[in-house]
């Protein structure tokens, strides 16, 4: 498997982005505490990664114990045999995985019972196995990306936008504040379902307490205590137990989490 996915990420050169160095520090500075005595893994970076940098710069003052790294351009994919030898050295992972293997790199660190802090295009929330770590709460977005675009370093060296989100699975003392929200009379339902569609999050229905389809961007400001998670679904599919396709009127819309008020 190791060589495969060598090959490619390799190939799936228009995923490669590199992280500016302002946008780790936004992030990290709120695991400052957290990671005094660390041994800090960066698995898909090189000594000239900003996460390798960054991570060395604060090394001696944040109190890192180490701070390790490998990647593909050095021969290494994350999963061959020397990779997963410094997985287990350590423990936590900060990088920028390939986007198009991020499935098989989140699978990975659960499979390591690893804490870490990644970044994701924010459609990843669509894929099965990272949808059910989120409705688990067994992982969450990071402090500061939570919309727009994020500006990052092409292999040419120029900047392009693209939308991403930090995915952890460490805690820290940042809580989401409850969701505010108001609410209209009427909406629509999915078809051949009673679970109402909700295009905009500030348009949850207010102490409704059925199903609600919301926009995936939802997480941005999800609270568990709020809500809980029950599914996700697209015009084509749906995870979860129940079923719902995000099909209104015959229309079909952009995936849906489904959600219900606590």
């Amino acid at each position: 498997m190791s060589n495969a996915n060598m090959i490619t990420a390799k190939k799936a050169k228009n995923d490669e982005f590199y992280t500016q160095y302002c946008t780790i520090e936004k992030e990290l500075v709120y695991y400052k505490d957290y990671l005094k005595g660390k041994i800090v893994y960066c698995n898909c970076d090189t000594q000239e990664s900003n996460f390798v940098k960054f991570l060395n710069d604060v090394k001696q003052s944040w109190g890192i114990k180490e701070v390790l790294h490998t990647s593909i351009q050095e021969g290494y994919s994350f999963d061959s045999d020397y990779s997963v030898d410094l997985l287990k050295r350590c423990d936590v992972v900060i990088t920028n995985p390939p986007f198009s293997l991020f499935k098989q790199y989140i699978d990975l660190l659960f499979k390591y019972n690893k804490d870490f802090l990644i970044i994701g295009n924010v459609v990843a929330v669509n894929y099965e196995n990272v949808f059910y770590k989120f409705k688990n709460n067994e992982l969450h977005f990071g402090v500061t990306i939570h919309n727009g675009h994020t500006k990052f370093i092409t292999q040419e060296g120029c900047l392009k936008e693209v939308s991403v989100r930090w995915y952890t699975n460490i805690k820290t003392n940042i809580e989401l504040p409850f969701l505010q929200y108001k609410g209209v009379a009427e909406y629509d339902y999915f078809d051949n379902t009673d679970i109402i569609n909700v295009n905009r999050i500030s348009d949850i229905p207010y102490e409704y307490e059925g199903a609600i389809g919301v926009p995936t961007t939802f997480l941005d400001k999800y609270n568990n205590k709020q809500f809980e998670i029950l599914g996700l679904c697209t015009p084509s599919r749906y995870y979860g137990d129940i079923p719902c396709y995000s099909i209104v009127d015959g229309n079909k819309l952009y995936a849906r989490l489904l959600i219900r008020r606590l």
